[in-house]
């Protein structure tokens, strides 16, 4: 439950943790990280390991890794998206949650699964739901699997023209029951690779 990239974290334990995923291929592992320059420095001279040993690449040796990169807001999430778009994985996918702020524009070139929330917990921030149909709606013109995980302790509507914003009903505190989901707002998950 910490990020597998964090500086203090040594190449030889990342490649012990990658050896277990690929000796466990009946599971999925989602390696979700803020770091995305050293998760795609680290798996590309993988990659090119096993290439040049005449094994595989990275995506075929550990189809059931799935690598991503938090997207919480434009100033440090959108960044992380192109060094994840460079990093060879089968899955590659956004998680936009908590979701600060609307992302506007989002390029998903060659990204697989977008999974978007609202915040929970003690002292969670607000989030409009009009940010998550944003994503949604990108996701469905594109034609890539969105997962909305929950709304969020906090989820409301703005009214653009008065600025007056009008609390969204949930019956589960973190906004996380599908029941009280927008109609539009899915849980879908890639095809497995």
């Amino acid at each position: 439950m910490s990020d597998l990239f964090q500086e203090y974290v040594p190449d030889w334990f990342i490649s012990n943790c990658f050896s277990v995923m690929e000796g466990s291929q009946r599971h999925t592992y989602q390696v979700l990280t803020k770091r995305p320059e050293r998760m795609a420095d680290w798996v590309i001279k993988f990659d090119e390991w096993l290439q040049y040993a005449g094994d595989t690449t990275f995506a075929k040796k550990l189809p059931n890794v799935w690598l991503g990169v938090s997207v919480e807001d434009r100033k440090y999430g959108l960044p992380r998206i192109e060094h994840l778009r460079r990093t060879p994985s089968a899955i590659r996918f956004l998680s936009c949650e908590p979701l600060l702020e609307d992302l506007g524009q989002i390029d998903l070139t060659g990204i697989h699964w977008v999974i978007v929330g609202g915040e929970s917990g003690r002292g969670a921030r607000e989030c409009n739901l009009d940010w998550i149909h944003n994503i949604v709606e990108q996701c469905s013109v594109a034609e890539i699997p969105v997962f909305v995980k929950q709304l969020g302790a906090k989820p409301f509507y703005l009214d653009t023209e008065t600025g007056a914003k009008t609390p969204f009903a949930i019956s589960d505190p973190k906004g996380g029951y599908i029941g009280d989901f927008p109609c539009h707002f899915l849980r879908e998950f890639p095809e497995a690779a």
